[in-house]
């Protein structure tokens, strides 16, 4: 999941579509991909926003409830090249795309691929 985060803020949007293909053809249900890329991109957003507050790592570990310092150095060098902006458009996208999803507007697999490749951003 970390790697298809990756790829999706990086719009290397082959190695997502790959990915996400290789968790669909494995059995993951796409509705249920939504939330696990809304947590990690949750994670980046707080990291960004307490560091840019700042606070220290140790403090942002504490206040996470992190076990691992290394987890807040990891997040904060993955989301340096991110915008508070830009991570709260992704979380807002995902969480119309799992409303209508839910309301059975949208077939989850090819809204969820759309998302990832980038063309209904």
């Amino acid at each position: 999941i970390y790697d298809l985060v990756g790829f999706i803020l990086k719009n290397e949007n082959k190695k997502a579509i790959e990915l996400y293909n290789n968790f669909t053809q494995n059995g993951m249900d796409a509705a249920s991909l939504i939330p696990v890329i809304a947590a990690q991109i949750r994670l980046l957003y707080q990291v960004k926003r307490l560091y840019s507050g700042g606070k220290t790592n140790d403090e942002i570990a504490k206040i996470l409830e992190f076990k691992s310092v290394y987890r807040v150095k990891y997040l904060i060098s993955d989301g340096y090249y991110y915008s508070e902006e830009d991570l709260i458009k992704y979380l807002s996208h995902l969480a119309d795309l799992d409303k209508n999803i839910k309301l059975g507007l949208v077939d989850p697999k090819v809204s969820l691929e759309l998302f990832i490749a980038g063309k209904d951003m």
